[in-house]
């Protein structure tokens, strides 16, 4: 199996955009912007900013980061996705209104799907650059927001990025997150000419090795 390698740890010229993925108030703003804060490991790093109004009802809102061309898998260059590794850190600023964020991954392709394993969550109370990161995520790993049976197919394209999820209520919702070294890799499955171009030269190895052991034998 191969890799393909997606990573943003690099300064963030274009960033990306975020992508709402779940808002059951109706009143969730969400945005991005470079930071001139100083990143981990490097001097820059992206703000992720998402607010609500206040509810008399529980609400969940959830927005995924960053949507861009940059995280595009095709799989017609390296075959389709069996599985995905991710990781990324986070400084929150703000973290209010809700007593945690969650943080998955997720995935565009025609509508979200997010990982329903959540890879870490964020309260505020970090001092520091928070690595968070999953691995090994599979096609049934995937579940729609909307919480239909649908998943994700791996054999086409998809967009993707970072779902952060947080619920609230009473109190409005205001969360704003440094984003840092947002890194992808994907492992392929092998296109089938691949695979049997693999088998064809080790057959042909194999061949020639036995025809040349043939010819050192001596002859009665």
């Amino acid at each position: 199996m191969a890799k393909e390698t997606f990573d943003r740890s690099k300064p963030h010229v274009n960033i990306g955009n975020t992508a709402i993925l779940n808002d059951t108030s109706g009143s969730l703003t969400a945005s991005d912007a470079a930071s001139s804060t100083v990143g981990s490991g490097d001097t820059d790093s992206s703000i992720l900013m998402f607010d609500a109004s206040s509810s008399l009802s529980n609400e969940t809102a959830s927005v995924a980061f960053p949507i861009d061309t940059f995280f595009v898998f095709d799989p017609s260059s390296s075959g389709d996705a069996a599985s995905i590794d991710f990781q990324l850190e986070i400084l929150p600023t703000t973290v209010a209104g809700t007593s945690s964020v969650d943080v998955a991954f997720t995935i565009i392709q025609d509508e979200p799907f997010v990982a329903s394993r959540s890879a870490g969550r964020i309260d505020g109370t970090e001092t520091d650059w928070t690595l968070i990161g999953q691995s090994g995520l599979r096609l049934e790993d995937f579940q729609a927001v909307d919480g239909g049976p649908e998943r994700p197919d791996f054999g086409r394209p998809f967009q993707f990025g970072y779902a952060f999820t947080g619920e609230y209520s009473t109190s409005a919702l205001s969360v704003q997150l440094g984003i840092d070294n947002m890194h992808v890799e994907i492992t392929t499955v092998p296109e089938p000419t691949s695979i049997a171009l693999a088998v064809a030269m080790g057959i042909s190895l194999w061949w020639n090795r036995w025809w040349c052991a043939s010819d050192d034998e001596p002859s009665n």
